[in-house]
């Protein structure tokens, strides 16, 4: 009597074991699909993005080529400036800083040179209002008149 007490705790230890695997497996797979589904843009940003920076960098004068890595689609690990949140890889900031003071001479009415070689320079286009998720924007110390 005990063994066969014995025998049928053993399969019912089986049965539930082999099921737990089953609904591990399954959640497994449930959370790399879940993890692949909302990751699926980190690391890119939009088209729409892509194309307002883009029209932004057009309107720019970049006598340094600081710009130069604006190209191909990954601008969120590729492109200088650009940075993107790693839950929706959507474009939430653009340090383009410049890299020297590039105004007037401090105490004096005379203008640096047009377009100092560290500064951006040009015009600022309004595209950059279709980036809905950015909260950071830095163009100081550039030479936008």
């Amino acid at each position: 009597m005990a063994s066969r007490k014995t025998s049928s705790q053993f399969l019912t230890l089986i049965i539930f074991v082999s099921l737990f695997c089953e609904c591990i497996m399954s959640l497994e797979a449930t959370l790399i699909h879940y993890a692949n589904a909302s990751n699926c843009n980190v690391g890119r940003c939009t088209d729409m993005e892509r194309t307002a920076l883009l029209k932004f960098r057009s309107g720019l004068i970049d006598p340094s080529g600081r710009l130069s890595s604006w190209v191909g689609e990954d601008c969120c690990n590729n492109w200088m400036g650009v940075s993107c949140s790693n839950r929706t890889g959507s474009v939430v900031k653009l340090d383009l800083r410049g890299l020297a003071y590039c105004g007037p001479e401090y105490g004096s009415e005379a203008a640096a040179p047009p377009h100092n070689r560290a500064c951006l320079g040009g015009e600022l286009n309004p595209s950059l209002l279709g980036l809905n998720d950015l909260n950071y924007l830095d163009l100081s110390l550039n030479d936008f008149q």
